[in-house]
C-alpha cells in the first residue's frame, strides 16, 4: 500500500511510479482523502509494505502528514516494512527522522527511506520567471 500527499502533484507523481515500479495492484491513496474522511484504520496483509510519499515543507513533513501519522492506526500482523520518499527542491532536510519518531510512538519502524529532487517551487525564495531553466 502506498500513501501519499502532495500539494503540486509531485509526489503524487512519484507515488504513481513507485506503484508501477514495484508491481502494487492497488493504487496510491491520497492521505489528504483518508485524514477528511477519518479512515484512519489501514489494514495489511501478511508481507504488505507500507509506502509513505510526502512533499518536503520548509525542511519538514507537512503538518496534514504530521497529523495523519499521529491518528491513524496499523494493523498487521507483523511488524511491517515501512519505507518513506520524501520529495523536496533544496533540502529533503530530516523528514525521515520526523517519520521514524511518529512511527515509533505506535511501536512500528522506518526501514528505508529515499528522497526524490524536484524543481522548486518555494516561489519567495526562488526565481521562477526563467522558463528555459523551469522547463
Amino acid at each position: 500500500m502506498i500513501l501519499y500527499f502532495s500539494g503540486t502533484g509531485n509526489s503524487k507523481y512519484v507515488a504513481k511510479r513507485l506503484q508501477e515500479g514495484l508491481g502494487e495492484l492497488e493504487a496510491p491513496v491520497d492521505i489528504a482523502k483518508l485524514l477528511q474522511q477519518n479512515a484512519l484504520h489501514i489494514s495489511l496483509t501478511e508481507g504488505e509494505r507500507l509506502g509513505i510519499v510526502c512533499p518536503t515543507y520548509c525542511w519538514s513533513l507537512p503538518s496534514i502528514v504530521k497529523e495523519f501519522l499521529e491518528k491513524v492506526q496499523v494493523n498487521s500482523a507483523t511488524n511491517p516494512y515501512i519505507y518513506h520518499v520524501a520529495t523536496y527542491g533544496k533540502s529533503y532536510a530530516g523528514t525521515n527522522d520526523q517519520i521514524q519518531d511518529l512511527l515509533a510512538d505506535k511501536n512500528l519502524n522506518l526501514d528505508f527511506t529515499a528522497c526524490v529532487q524536484q524543481p522548486d517551487n518555494y516561489t519567495p525564495l526562488f526565481d521562477v520567471t526563467n522558463t528555459a531553466e523551469i522547463n
